[in-house]
């Protein structure tokens, strides 16, 4: 990862290269760091970064960087958009095995009028929502902490489950194994 900036650092950036759709940027990453009580001087922002998976590369629009009370280094994914909520829960989901927290950042003019399907999604995988107003941004959910690794072991582990019925279906009718079960 190339060398993130400071708080401090990261606001003069804006200044010069911040976007429309990243108003209230400098405002988003304070509610972060506030609702995870991490210390605002204790992060590293790395603005439109491009990761590189090992499949591909993916670009966040933001991605924190700080280390925990327990020494192990975390990720915050923050994609921006102004008005294509789908699109949006669409992005987060794709980027969210890559961080250990994903939100998505959301004037608050938007609304997801009738994409249920999105909200919902957003809320099985803990995406946060964060809506941005004319002068302050305001934390709509806070998002869940995704372990990346957990994540992995659980799909291994559902494969081999599932393996392992279809081994022990193979030679029986449904209801021969029904009843031996």
């Amino acid at each position: 990862m190339r060398k993130g900036l400071r708080f401090e650092e990261y606001l003069k950036w804006y200044k010069k290269n911040g976007i429309y759709e990243e108003t209230l940027a400098p405002r988003v990453i304070e509610k972060i760091c506030r609702i995870h009580d991490i210390p605002l001087d204790s992060i590293r922002i790395y603005p439109r970064f491009m990761l590189d998976t090992g499949k591909g590369k993916i670009e966040f629009d933001m991605i924190l960087k700080y280390v925990d009370g327990r020494g192990k280094e975390r990720l915050v994914g923050i994609e921006f958009k102004i008005a294509d909520f789908k699109k949006v829960v669409e992005q987060a989901l794709v980027r969210r095995e890559f961080v250990d927290y994903m939100y998505i950042a959301t004037h608050s003019g938007i609304w997801f009028s009738g994409q249920f399907d999105a909200f919902f999604l957003m809320l099985y995988f803990g995406i946060g929502w964060i809506l941005i107003g004319e002068q302050e941004v305001f934390m709509a959910m806070k998002a869940r902490w995704n372990s990346r690794t957990t994540d992995k072991l659980l799909n291994v582990l559902q494969s081999l489950i599932i393996q392992k019925f279809k081994n022990e279906l193979k030679n029986k009718s449904l209801e021969e194994w029904l009843k031996n079960s």
